[in-house]
C-alpha cells in the first residue's frame, strides 16, 4: 500500500475514535446530571461548556490530519463513530454505571458516612451543644421576665419597703 492510503486510514480510524470520545464524555456529563439533577440554566451552561471543548478537540484534530482542512469524509466518520459509540455502547453505559455508582453510594460510602456521622454526632456535637446550651443559659438568665407572684405577696413586699405608709396618712 502506498503511504497516503495508510496516512487516510489512520486518518479514519482516528476520526471514528473521536468521535466515540466525543460521546463518550458527553455519556459522563449524562450519567452526572442522572446522579444530581440540575435546572434548565446549568444544564445549559455544562452543554455549551461541552460543545466549546469538542469544538476545540475537533479543530485539533483537523489541524494535525489535513493542516485544518475540513474533509468531509473526516465528519462522517467522525459522526460515525459517535452513532457507533451511542448504539452499542453508550446506552449500557449510562443506564449500568449510574446504577452502579447508586448501588455502591447506597451500600458502601453511604453508610460509611452515617456511621462516621454518628461517631462524631454522639461524642463530639452532642458535648458542644451542651456547653453551648450552658453559656447561653447563664447569658440569658439574667434578662429572664419574672412571673407575677400572688397579690397578698406583692402587698407585703410593698409594706416592707414603706409604700403601705402613704395610704395610713
Amino acid at each position: 500500500m502506498s503511504n497516503d492510503i495508510v496516512v487516510e486510514t489512520q486518518i479514519v480510524l482516528k476520526a471514528l475514535v473521536l468521535g466515540a470520545g466525543c460521546c463518550f464524555l458527553y455519556d459522563i456529563l449524562r450519567i452526572f446530571r442522572r446522579l444530581l439533577p440540575r435546572g434548565s440554566v446549568l444544564t445549559g451552561i455544562e452543554d455549551v461548556i461541552f460543545w466549546i471543548v469538542n469544538a476545540m478537540a475537533i479543530f485539533v484534530f483537523m489541524y494535525n490530519a489535513n493542516g485544518g482542512i475540513v474533509r468531509a469524509y473526516i465528519i462522517v466518520f467522525m459522526i460515525l463513530g459517535m452513532i457507533i459509540w451511542e448504539k452499542m455502547i453508550g446506552r449500557f453505559v449510562v443506564q449500568y454505571v449510574t446504577k452502579l455508582i447508586r448501588m455502591v453510594w447506597d451500600k458502601v460510602l453511604g453508610r460509611m458516612l452515617r456511621f462516621i456521622f454518628k461517631i462524631v454526632y454522639t461524642s463530639f456535637l452532642k458535648k458542644i451543644i451542651k456547653m453551648i446550651h450552658k453559656v447561653l443559659k447563664k447569658i440569658v438568665k439574667p434578662f429572664k421576665i419574672q412571673k407575677k407572684t400572688n397579690t397578698t405577696e406583692t402587698k407585703n413586699r410593698r409594706s416592707k419597703r414603706g409604700a403601705g405608709l402613704e395610704r395610713q396618712r
